[in-house]
């Protein structure tokens, strides 16, 4: 919660959270207006959330993960910009969902 807060408030533009499963902490960041939590496990699943989706916090699933494993999650996260165009189109279209 104090992240989605933080990010409400634009103390920051980023937020990371670590959680066992990553889910239950995915579904309550997600709960606040202009929060795009993803779930990674992976590099892949890191970039594609954020070069898709914007994700402005990353979840990681810590009981699934390795340190090492969270730390290249995390750098590759970080290192991948948002693609734009039809993807900002969408998220245009998930922000209308009441």
């Amino acid at each position: 919660i104090k992240v989605a807060q933080e990010l409400q408030k634009e103390y920051a533009d980023l937020g990371v959270l670590l959680c066992g499963s990553a889910v239950g902490m995915a579904m309550t960041a997600n709960r606040f207006h202009g929060i795009y939590a993803a779930v990674a496990w992976n590099e892949e699943s890191a970039r594609v959330g954020r070069a898709d989706d914007n994700s402005n916090v990353l979840v990681i699933p810590t009981d699934f993960v390795s340190d090492e494993e969270a730390i290249e999650i995390l750098r590759a996260w970080l290192r991948t910009e948002f693609k734009d165009g039809r993807y900002a189109e969408r998220l245009k279209m998930i922000e209308g969902i009441k």
